[in-house]
């Protein structure tokens, strides 16, 4: 077969398909009526180990008495490392009519295999019969190359192997054997197919064996079993084997890349899993409430990156209280604890992951149940804590602590949004000082409670207070008492009236509410009730007062808003104003 020359991927006498695989060609013949040898076949991966260039290859003409120490030194230059010494091995197998011969870097980064026919070596002998054998040299130097290269075919790091025109295997290399778990005896002359396949896969194997006996080139990605069983990931690559026209067999090449599949499997399983944590983020996002970013985490947790239970706490004041769990756990399982007890505790406070392959052997660890083994414990900054529990030991493996990591950093980032929203949706509707509702937030509200008492036909009740004398108190005893009297008065009305209704800090000493789904007419005795009960509050806190705040009292008008009615609210809002005086004049006569 004559190739495509320098520019191609081999020139020569040498089959084109040879120059997909990843290994060198070379074929000599021998000058007829000479002692010399010609190369007339290689590919670009022998000018690569061989450091010459095609011309000097095609121009190449040895001796035969030099044959052997010119590829030695030649290959002795291409794998010599800086000491000197030479950092490679080698091999060689001889079959009835092929001649072989395999290297590779021990780095294994370069790999190469030369070919030669048989005749060269029969010429070998022939040479020294008919010379009477007169340099004994050569021939010792034949057998040494042989030795060298039968080295290199033992140890490269890829399964080598000669099947013939049949399909049965002539030789194997040590790598193939290792790889599969067989011995040459058990495999040798045997059909490649009927050991290495697995059953669904025979047709495949058969498949690939016709085409690489029909001279077709096979560069195939598959699976392929060792004696045990164990599937194994392989690329197959193959070509004829082609001496004077004919075809002698197959050369097949076995690289095993089971570990690269398994971790682009793993890399696939992982942009799967970052791809639902990503949609995650998005639930997460539209949860209003901490507990339910909770349990949107546990649920991932299990669902998506398969971490078989975990739990999350939350800090309430100095405890850590279990606020969600997942898998067959239940929160009875997770009392409350201190915030620096325990494996929990510790993860909190260091704010750094903790993973233990089995709880049982740490003393600090929280033994809430016999059966629990791998725990993993990740703090949500100093918000709590989220903990993944198995039943077996070192259930969870560096890439399952990454991502639950990056699970529990969204969780922290929704949680602080929702907590930021709630901390300005309270500075802009309560009062700071008694965390009643503000003059802003009531007008928005008194809005949607007007609808509503339109829509359903109920009035509403309104109650003005205000507290007497408070500016004497501010200017006897301060601000500070000022403030404490205020705080302390807006809890006694929040403790007094219905949760349905709404307290109001109207002004600075004045609070109102707002009593919905009232009618005052019919209710009358009701709303005074509420009076009465806000009147005996304050008089029972002034008596465990100081002496100055023992007479401190205040003052309640009330006035009532019907739908069907001719008063405005704000002809309602000021008439409780105007009764709220009216009571203030009372007293004070």
């Amino acid at each position: 077969m004559i190739g495509t020359g320098c520019r191609g991927k081999h020139f020569g006498d040498i089959p084109v398909e040879y120059s997909i695989l990843p290994i060198g060609f070379l074929n000599f013949h021998r000058i007829e009526a000479s002692d010399a040898i010609s190369l007339v076949g290689a590919n670009l991966k022998s000018e690569e180990f061989l450091n010459l260039s095609m011309d000097e290859i095609i121009d190449l003409h040895l001796e035969y008495i030099d044959f052997d120490s010119f590829f030695v030194k030649k290959l002795k230059e291409a794998f010599v490392i800086e000491d000197g010494s030479i950092e490679f091995i080698s091999s060689i197998c001889c079959t009835n009519q092929l001649f072989h011969c395999t290297l590779v870097r021990m780095n294994q980064e370069r790999i190469g295999c030369f070919f030669s026919n048989s005749q060269l070596n029969d010429t070998f002998d022939q040479n020294l019969t008919v010379s009477n054998k007169l340099d004994s040299r050569i021939y010792n130097e034949q057998q040494s190359f042989k030795h060298l290269f039968h080295t290199f075919f033992h140890h490269v790091p890829v399964g080598i192997v000669l099947v013939d025109q049949f399909g049965k295997i002539e030789d194997v290399n040590n790598y193939f054997t290792n790889l599969f778990g067989y011995t040459v005896q058990e495999i040798i002359h045997r059909n490649i197919d009927n050991f290495i396949v697995p059953d669904y896969l025979l047709d495949e194997g058969s498949d690939l064996t016709e085409k690489a006996l029909n001279r077709e080139v096979i560069n195939y990605q598959t699976i392929r079993k060792t004696k045990e069983g164990k599937e194994l990931y392989v690329l197959i690559q193959a070509a004829p084997i082609i001496l004077n026209g004919c075809q002698l067999g197959v050369f097949l090449i076995y690289q095993d890349f089971t570990s690269q599949q398994q971790a682009l499997d793993r890399v696939k399983v992982t942009g799967r899993k970052l791809e639902e944590l990503h949609r995650i983020v998005h639930r997460m996002d539209a949860c209003k409430e901490e507990n339910q970013v909770y349990q949107v985490t546990v649920e991932a947790a299990a669902n998506i990156l398969k971490l078989d239970s975990s739990v999350i706490v939350a800090l309430e004041k100095d405890k850590l209280v279990p606020q969600a769990v997942s898998g067959n756990l239940s929160i009875l399982d997770f009392p409350t604890i201190s915030s620096t007890a325990g494996v929990v505790g510790l993860a909190f406070q260091s704010g750094k992951t903790i993973y233990y392959g089995d709880v049982r052997e740490v003393e600090i660890a929280n033994k809430i149940r016999d059966d629990f083994r791998a725990v993993l414990t990740i703090p949500i900054s100093d918000i709590g804590v989220f903990q993944a529990i198995s039943t077996e030991i070192d259930a969870y493996s560096s890439e399952d602590v990454k991502l639950a990591e990056l699970l529990v950093g969204h969780t922290e980032e929704v949680i602080r949004r929702i907590s930021l929203k709630k901390q300005l949706y309270y500075q802009a509707n309560y009062d700071a000082l008694t965390g009643l509702i503000n003059r802003h937030y009531f007008n928005q509200l008194l809005d949607r409670e007007v609808n509503r008492a339109q829509q359903y036909n109920y009035g509403i009740t309104f109650l003005m207070i205000d507290v007497d004398n408070f500016k004497k108190i501010n200017d006897t005893l301060g601000h500070l008492a000022g403030d404490k009297v205020l705080r302390d008065v807006a809890k006694l009305i929040l403790e007094n009236v219905r949760e349905c209704d709404y307290v109001v800090r109207y002004g600075g000493d004045e609070f109102l509410v707002i009593m919905t789904q009232v009618d005052y007419s019919q209710n009358q005795e009701n709303v005074d009730r509420v009076i009465t009960r806000l009147r005996d509050s304050v008089k029972e806190w002034c008596e465990v007062q100081e002496a100055f705040l023992r007479s401190l009292s205040i003052s309640i008008g009330a006035a009532h808003w019907n739908p069907e009615g001719a008063m405005s609210i704000k002809e309602v809002l000021y008439e409780a104003d105007i009764w709220m005086y009216s009571d203030k004049k009372e007293a004070s006569a």
